[in-house]
């Protein structure tokens, strides 16, 4: 082999060695740092047969969006309510202005012809959980995510209808 190619091949695997590990950085740094919001979630089916243990999420902030404006990203602006729980207000295609006790999450749309074609994507739409506890996970009301100050968000687990978290 020659230096050429060697010294591309180390690159690349630096490259990718590199990113990989500021990603999950960035990740640690939204579960110890962002604030914890619990959004409604909309009924859909509870599980997935196909893939075992795992639970497809749709959140009820999304029901009230019209799909003819909707824009393909920005951020959902919610309020928390008086249990804690997120309330959509607004969607905006910028982190600011954002009122007092304001929040916001970064959304995708999803693209026309998907299954869930013109719903949002916050980014956590599957929860995946160990084998034999799907009943446990079935009375899910809330899904619980941790987001930064730039509307990143990373799920953390599903609540039940009293607000606590199911282990």
């Amino acid at each position: 082999m020659t230096s050429l190619r060697r010294g591309t091949l180390i690159f690349g695997i630096l490259a990718v060695l590199g990113y990989t590990a500021w990603f999950v950085y960035d990740k640690e740094r939204i579960l110890a740092e962002g604030e914890l919001v619990l959004f409604e979630l909309a009924p859909v089916d509870p599980r997935s047969l196909l893939q075992g243990d795992y639970m497809r999420l749709a959140y009820e902030i999304d029901a009230g969006l019209s799909r003819e404006t909707l824009p393909p990203g920005g951020y959902l602006v919610y309020t928390l309510d008086d249990t804690g729980v997120a309330r959509f207000r607004r969607i905006q295609s910028k982190l600011t202005p954002l009122r007092e006790a304001e929040g916001l999450i970064q959304f995708r749309r999803r693209r026309a012809g998907s299954i869930r074609n013109g719903t949002i994507r916050l980014g956590a739409e599957s929860y995946f959980f160990e084998e034999g506890s799907g009943d446990r996970f079935a009375r899910a009301q809330y899904g619980g995510m941790r987001i930064d100050g730039r509307g990143r968000a990373v799920l953390v687990g599903l609540w039940d209808e009293d607000r606590q978290l199911i282990r």
